[in-house]
């Protein structure tokens, strides 16, 4: 059962009961749903953005798109992501 079907299943008739709501309309829709990874051993270990996103689609059941912040992936150049002692 996906995400959208459990919320009109479950959480729909829960929230009018709860809310005294004549109306399933009445209740609040989700819009967006936004996941976010932190990796901070991506720098120094090249699999962990690929693992990270196995594990993401595991969760969600979509294929995620990367967005790297800083620097450029493709010149191997951090871009200030790694502070050298």
């Amino acid at each position: 059962m996906g995400i959208y079907a459990q919320y009109h299943q479950d959480v729909v008739p829960a929230w009018c009961k709860e809310h005294n709501f004549s109306s399933p309309l009445a209740v609040p829709r989700i819009v967006k749903v936004s996941l976010n990874m932190g990796l901070k051993d991506a720098p120094q270990n090249r699999s962990v953005p690929d693992a990270a996103l196995n594990e993401l689609s595991l969760i969600t059941g979509v294929n995620q798109r990367t967005k790297h912040t800083r620097g450029n992936p493709q010149k191997n150049d951090p871009g200030g992501r790694i502070q050298q002692e």
